[in-house]
Order: structure tokens, then C-alpha cells, then sequence
């Protein structure tokens, strides 16, 4: 969550040889317990045409242990020979940018370093190579594809060719000047809570809230969007600052999980300045 996997996704979404998940995140094997019985559900999600690859996007699935302790052995069970591509980012800067997704949600209500202090699930999100060990001890490594965000953005086109590559597709073309823009930035952007998005989901989800939008004037649903946004959403206009003191305990806990991705990598991370900077 938070390393650029709207980004990413988007790329896929664009490409006609990829079955993409609609709507991105499915969250399926990390929500759904009797997964063996809800596959066609699982299945539906995804564009109903012959495509050379599928896949989804679902940071849940490395939300151990708050999401569900088993997702990946029931990845595994569902599909053994599957590509994984994990995306990772400065740690620190990942743990801020989740804080400002999670507090404009109105999910938390607190300080961010009332987070650092008390909240593990942000924290552990970040610990890269723990959450990687579930997978890493039932799928092979040239299954892997491992992404750095900061990397990913000084060279797209780089990025892009190897994860291509990894997935044994044909690059199609991009935009002239190879540029790919972070999809989802956490400053400057309103979000709806989370019920609310619910209640978008259900209101809009079913064949009568459907019928009712097709029915609707653009004008009329852009008006109330803009109305339910400008109650119930919120933003940052400024991206919150954790003072050095708790820079530098985060770092040295992440400091052994950092160390463990770059023995996997085989390269230093030097380009996680926040967190470098912070040891």
C-alpha cells in the first residue's frame, strides 16, 4: 500500500493483451475465508475475454498478520506457478504516505506520531522482508519481481521493460516522452471515507443504482459528487512532517528488514534517503 501499485495497475489497465481486475484491488484471498467456494466470484472480476495474463493489485495481501495470516498459502494452493511483482518504497516515506491515505479516510483521527507510537499495522507494512517471508517460503525467487518506487519513477521506461520482460509480454508503446506520473499522490487530493465509499459501491454496485445513474444528467452526479466531497472528504494540502527524533526509531527498527531486501535485491538502497538519513 502506498508503493505504487495505482500506478503500475494503470499501466496493465492499458494494455490489451492484460486482464486486468476491475477496479484494481480485489482483496480476495485476504478476505474471504471459504475462498475455495467463492473462486467464480474471484473470477468475475476480471474482463471476460481471452487475455495472454490476468492480474490484480491488492495491498492486503501483504498485510500480514492484520489482514489474514494464511493469503499466501491460499495463493499458492489456488496457483502455484504465479507471478508476484512487489513494490516497495522508501520505508519511511511509505509509513507518512499511508498516514495521510488512512487520516483523509477517517480511518484514524490521530497525530502522525500518535501513529508511530501505537498503530503496528502502518508500521508493519512497511517491514518489506516480513511481509514478503510467507511467500518466500512457498514460491521460488524467479517468481519475484521486486520494484523500487524511487527507481520505478527516475526511469519508467527501464521499469517498465523489466517488468515486461519478467512477465514475458510484449511492450506496447508509451507516451513520447516515456514519463509515468505517480497515479495516486496522498497531497493535494480528496478522499472519501471508507463507508462512505461503501455506500457509493452499493448505491452504484447494483442494477437499480445503475439504472438511476444512467438516468442522472452528468451535471446532476457531477454536482452531488462534488457536494459529498466537499462535507464528508478530506486532504493535505502540506505533507505532514515526523520530527528526527522519530525518523531515527523508526529507522533503526526497520534497519534489520531493510537490510534483508537489500541482501535479496544484492544492492544498497541508498536512493531511501529519508530513511538513510535517519540512521
Amino acid at each position: 500500500m502506498k508503493c505504487g501499485t495505482t500506478t503500475l495497475a494503470r499501466i496493465f489497465q492499458n494494455d490489451p493483451s492484460v486482464g486486468f481486475c476491475l477496479g484494481k484491488e480485489a482483496h480476495f484471498f485476504s478476505h474471504t475465508s471459504d475462498w475455495n467456494r467463492e473462486l467464480s466470484t474471484y473470477h468475475k472480476k476480471f474482463p471476460d475475454e481471452p487475455k495472454k495474463i490476468f492480474g490484480e493489485a491488492s495491498p492486503t495481501y501483504t498485510g500480514y498478520p492484520h489482514y489474514n495470516l494464511d493469503t499466501a498459502k491460499k495463493i499458492h494452493q489456488y496457483n502455484p506457478k504465479v507471478k508476484l511483482i512487489y513494490m516497495m518504497r522508501d520505508p519511511i516515506e511509505r509509513i507518512i504516505s499511508h498516514y495521510m491515505h488512512s487520516y483523509a479516510r477517517n480511518q484514524i483521527k490521530f497525530d502522525l506520531q500518535h501513529l508511530v507510537m501505537k498503530d503496528r499495522m502502518h508500521i508493519d507494512m512497511s517491514r518489506y522482508y516480513f511481509q514478503l517471508k510467507p511467500f518466500l517460503r512457498l514460491f521460488p525467487k524467479e517468481q519475484f519481481h521486486f520494484i523500487v518506487l524511487e527507481e520505478f519513477l527516475k526511469d519508467p521506461q527501464k521499469s517498465r521493460q523489466e517488468v515486461y520482460e519478467f512477465l514475458g509480454l510484449k511492450q506496447i508503446d508509451v507516451e513520447e516522452n516515456g514519463a509515468i506520473p505517480h497515479s495516486n499522490p496522498s497531497v493535494g487530493k480528496k478522499r472519501r471515507s471508507k463507508k462512505l465509499d461503501f455506500i457509493f459501491h452499493y448505491i452504484y454496485g447494483n442494477s437499480t443504482g445503475k439504472r438511476i445513474r444512467n438516468l442522472t444528467p452528468a451535471f446532476m452526479r457531477r454536482g452531488f459528487n462534488n457536494m459529498v466531497d466537499r462535507f464528508f472528504s478530506r486532504q493535505f494540502d502540506d505533507k505532514p512532517v515526523l520530527n528526527e527524533e522519530w525518523k531515527k526509531m523508526l529507522a533503526l527498527y526497520l534497519q534489520e528488514d531493510v537490510d534483508q531486501i537489500e541482501q535479496i535485491l544484492g544492492r544498497k538502497l541508498n536512493i531511501w534517503s529519508t530513511y538513510y538519513d535517519s540512521l
